[in-house]
């Protein structure tokens, strides 16, 4: 069999681009249907009635995924193998249709599919609610949404993954999730479990796009710059310790106004369900949870304040215990599930079959590795760290030579964060050339001097000033 040599080979590296760039896009579509299915119940409450979250749940994702799917099918067969398209991260964000070639059909089959889908479901829907079906107007609403969001998911392929769901569509996005916030408010409904499911799918969404955005930009804009798995599989670990970290503090929040609020409503009214309003209408109980919650949260939030004014230092001091306690846990989990690894990995090579004298060695090729990596791991406080914890941790080194060359350290760490073009081969006096040049630290030539000097043996010690004017351009850079 021949094969086609015209065939443009990809490369590895390529591939992984691509598939990562394909799980942004699912990462963005998940967002938009988050944004869609209100509206899609809110249009199918009318015909659909108590069968509305069921009827929401089974319409929303296959619809959208329909129409995503045909457009992308047709683009495919009718383009000559697909359209490449080249990913950019302007800050406009534009609608870029496909070719009509392959856009009109898709539109057509997706509208035909979205009707066939409201039929059916207003078959089975009708005899369900006889006689309460709404086949007039309630009907018309559920084609409607059905064609909408079929039609959406059609309109969506063409679109990266940041001009669907980042900070830029981040108002839009909001305003949407706001309306039918508003408009259960005003029928006095209340929001239900499925709005609240959306809203915190969309964010996930989103923590995880904007911090992936931030991550892969440098590899688009550079040759030389390439965003590992490692790196990407950090950030998103980080973007979901950010959402459960808002989360939970968005939940103490309402629990503390709700402390307040359903106080101030006890000597108001006197049904249940009108006191227990806030902050979730038509759900009591939640709203009884949070009251409790609120009202343990205020005497701690005194005790707080009153040892942050009168003792910070036993304040300070039970901090240190409470970290110094949660690294023990945490290094206690770790060790525990470093033994059961390590306990797997003894069974499977014990029931490996053993190899005998006779088998020949395998062939072993070689393989030579390439990381970029930054200044060398063997400098002391380089890691990613707060300006607290390195001023806790200078006052721990009591040599001031020592001090000056970890403060000098960290803030080369800093620069080199900053992308200001440090590198790994680069001497110090090289380093402070190009933090001269663009930067505005003045006595950065100075303080390269002093550390080169203390590092090679050519001064005896540093000076206290020294030590002082690196911690200044480190709280200028890494903030209190």
């Amino acid at each position: 069999m021949l094969r086609n040599s015209n065939r443009k080979k990809i490369s590895p590296t390529e591939k992984w681009r691509k598939r990562w760039l394909r799980f942004y896009k699912f990462l963005a579509c998940a967002a938009f249907c988050a944004l869609a299915t209100p509206y899609v119940e809110a249009l199918s409450t009318t015909a659909a009635r108590q069968y509305t979250a069921i009827f929401t749940w089974i319409a929303t994702i296959p619809l959208f995924a329909i129409g995503y799917g045909i457009h992308s099918l047709l683009r495919l067969l009718l383009t000559k193998g697909g359209v490449e398209e080249e990913m950019s991260f302007s800050f406009e964000t534009k609608w870029q249709l496909s070719s009509p070639v392959a856009l009109i059909p898709a539109l057509v089959l997706s509208v035909i599919v979205a009707v066939i889908f409201a039929f059916k479901a207003g078959d089975i829907l009708e005899p369900l609610l006889y006689p309460f079906y709404n086949k007039e107007v309630g009907f018309l609403l559920l084609l409607a949404a059905c064609i909408a969001i079929t039609v959406l998911g059609c309109l969506l392929v063409t679109l990266q993954f940041h001009q669907i769901c980042s900070l830029r569509t981040m108002l839009e996005c909001l305003v949407a999730l706001g309306l039918p916030y508003g408009f259960a408010v005003w029928w006095g409904n209340g929001v239900n479990a499925l709005f609240c499911l959306c809203v915190l799918v969309y964010a996930l969404c989103l923590f995880i796009l904007m911090n992936q955005e931030y991550v892969i930009k440098p590899s688009y804009t550079s040759k030389t710059c390439y965003a590992t798995r490692e790196l990407r599989l950090s950030g998103i670990k980080e973007a979901v310790k950010l959402w459960g970290m808002t989360l939970v503090g968005a939940l103490l929040l309402l629990a503390f106004l709700s402390a307040f609020v359903t106080s101030f409503r006890i000597l108001v009214f006197t049904e249940r369900y009108e006191i227990l309003a806030f902050p979730f209408l038509g759900w009591p109980d939640v709203n009884q949870i949070l009251y409790l919650i609120g009202l343990a949260m205020i005497p701690v939030a005194a005790v707080f304040l009153i040892l942050r004014f009168v003792r910070p230092r036993l304040l300070r001091s039970v901090g240190e215990r409470c970290n110094a306690l949660w690294d023990l846990v945490k290094k206690a989990v770790l060790d525990i599930l470093r033994r059961l690894r390590f306990r797997k990995k003894v069974k499977k090579a014990a029931a490996a079959p053993s190899t005998t004298v006779d088998e020949a060695p395998k062939k072993q090729h070689y393989v030579d590795t390439v990381t970029v990596s930054g200044p060398s791991d063997t400098w002391v406080g380089l890691h990613p760290m707060s300006y607290r914890e390195f001023t806790a941790n200078l006052k721990k080194i009591p040599d001031l030579n020592t001090r000056y060359r970890y403060a000098y350290e960290v803030m080369i760490g800093v620069l080199w964060r900053g992308q200001i073009g440090v590198e790994t081969h680069q001497t110090p006096l090289e380093m402070s050339r190009i933090i001269a040049r663009r930067t505005s630290i003045a006595n950065i030539d100075a303080l390269t001097n002093t550390y080169i000097g203390i590092t090679y043996g050519e001064n005896d010690s540093a000076d206290a000033a020294d030590v002082e004017a690196v911690c200044r351009i480190l709280e200028a850079r890494m903030g209190k």
